[in-house]
């Protein structure tokens, strides 16, 4: 029975080694991640951990923050370049006398 209980703690013990060397390794390559990229592990979404470990080419946050940020004023440019134009088209139409 000793044997059995033996082979059976061996067995567990094999089983459970695997797991932890994977969530060690996991751990290892967001933390070296976080590291280059100034970023908290805890605000990765679970599709860039997967990213990450995976080694697939991802944007950093703060840079999508960046790009993001450039969208927008890029957006606010063309929305004032916009309401400008139609100002100065309602402006126009007024100051034209109709014949009729």
């Amino acid at each position: 029975m000793q044997l059995f209980i033996s082979s059976l703690f061996i067995a567990l013990t094999v089983n459970i080694m695997p797991w932890q060397v994977e969530v060690a390794l996991r751990d290892l390559i967001l933390s070296d991640y976080a590291k280059k990229n100034n970023v908290n592990t805890s605000a990765l979404t679970q599709s860039e951990i997967r990213d990450i470990i995976l080694g697939a080419e991802i944007t950093p946050p703060s840079q999508q923050r960046q790009q993001i940020a450039e969208i927008e004023k890029q957006v606010i440019f063309f929305l004032l370049l916009v309401g400008n134009i139609i100002q100065l088209y309602f402006s126009l139409m007024t100051s034209i006398d109709f014949v009729t």
